[in-house]
């Protein structure tokens, strides 16, 4: 009897175990994320995350533009930018906008756009390539998330559109056999760059990243528009990153900083959050270039 007692013991304490084990494995799912990188050569920066793609008369929603919270230490120079922005999309006609949702942090999706040097170091790239990729970094949100998304979201839209602000390295193209220099930095947007510019090291560039997001907070789109170069080594400047853009960067920005060879000469910013929201809702009769 004793035997069988401590058999029935066993296998009960076996079982609890394998319970544990099992609830365990059920919350670590429910907390993954996944991440998905895609090279891109050349503008525009936007790529699909998903195969079922936005119908033509879903829904769509967005919430005003925030700063790149990785970046944090920008926000003092930027925070006069980001208001013009919000305003700016607040009159227009594309999207409408929807005040924030209160979610945490832990587990929400998350897009990155620039050169791969930002991303990763120099021993975990390709040391086989002639230069650096470009990189749209995308991590879809967690089981978790997603299902307090869809408790704040409801029925409110079909889809939403999320926009950062922020600070990104881009990398310098060899324009033609003469050796001159450009930045490719936003749709049809290119910035010419001094001939004794190296190419070994990105160039800082102010840009907006944006994500299109299903009812289920899982981005399908995403994609990014630079508007302003700042004209200084990166890697020399990563522990300076605090000054590369400046009180009177931004004041230049929102004020004088234009596209001067599109008509109407409009705000670079401006043509960037155009661009960057129908790149996002592949509206091509918005875009401007």
């Amino acid at each position: 009897m004793n035997n069988l007692s401590n058999l029935k013991s066993g296998l009960f304490f076996i079982f609890l175990i394998l319970l544990v084990n099992l609830f365990a494995c059920a919350s670590i799912m429910r907390n993954m994320q996944s991440t998905t990188q895609k090279e891109i050569d050349e503008t525009p920066y936007f790529r699909n995350f998903s195969k079922k793609m936005m119908p033509s008369k879903a829904v769509v929603k967005m919430f005003p533009a925030t700063l790149d919270q990785k970046k944090d230490w920008l926000a003092p120079s930027l925070k006069p930018l980001l208001k013009e922005i919000n305003q700016f999309l607040d009159t227009n006609e594309w999207v409408t906008m929807i005040d924030p949702v209160e979610i945490t942090h832990k587990g929400e999706p998350e897009f990155a756009f620039g050169d791969e040097s930002v991303f990763f170091s120099k021993d975990e790239t390709d040391k086989n390539k002639s230069n650096s990729s470009m990189l749209l970094i995308v991590t879809q949100p967690s089981k978790v998330w997603q299902e307090k998304w869809q408790a704040a979201i409801g029925g409110k839209a079909d889809y939403t559109i999320i926009v950062s602000l922020g600070i990104s390295a881009y990398r310098i193209n060899q324009k033609n056999w003469k050796g001159s220099k450009e930045i490719q930095i936003g749709t049809g947007y290119s910035v010419n760059l001094p001939w004794l510019t190296s190419m070994d090291d990105p160039i800082p560039v102010l840009q907006l990243t944006g994500a299109l997001l299903d009812k289920n907070g899982k981005i399908i789109r995403a994609g990014a528009e630079g508007f302003f170069v700042k004209k200084t080594s990166f890697l020399k400047s990563v522990i300076g990153w605090q000054n590369i853009v400046t009180k009177k960067d931004v004041e230049k920005i929102i004020t004088e900083h234009r596209r001067k060879y599109l008509p109407d000469k409009p705000l670079a910013w401006q043509v960037a959050v155009q661009n960057l929201i129908a790149n996002l809702l592949n509206r091509g009769d918005l875009i401007v270039n």
